[in-house]
């Protein structure tokens, strides 16, 4: 007499290759998402700093060639636009950390 497990095997013996295959692709997965979580939490202070010194001299610079130097040839949008992504470039990193995050 058989057990329904071995007649299982029987009928669909690539079936549980497939399981096991879907299995260790998804901690194959899960042990990638961790690794890059855990180097971008590790670089996430220097990240977030320079990006924020970025934003605050290029804000800073626009205020000064907009306010107080007038009529020199400064890229003021340029400047102005590479402030804008540098600052919009924080929350999009928390937010990429946040999609990785281990469940």
């Amino acid at each position: 007499m058989k057990s329904s497990y071995t007649e299982t095997l029987e009928a669909h013996p690539g079936d549980t290759l497939l399981r096991v295959s879907q299995k260790a692709l998804r901690a194959a997965i899960t042990a990638l998402r961790v690794t890059v979580y855990a180097v971008l939490t590790l670089i996430s202070p220097f990240v977030v700093f320079g990006l924020g010194v970025l934003a605050l001299v290029g804000f800073g610079l626009c205020g000064v060639f907009a306010f107080v130097i007038t009529g020199t040839h400064f890229p003021f949008t340029f400047v102005l636009i590479g402030s804008v992504v540098c600052a919009l470039l924080i929350p999009t990193f928390h937010a990429v950390m946040d999609l990785l995050l281990p469940e």
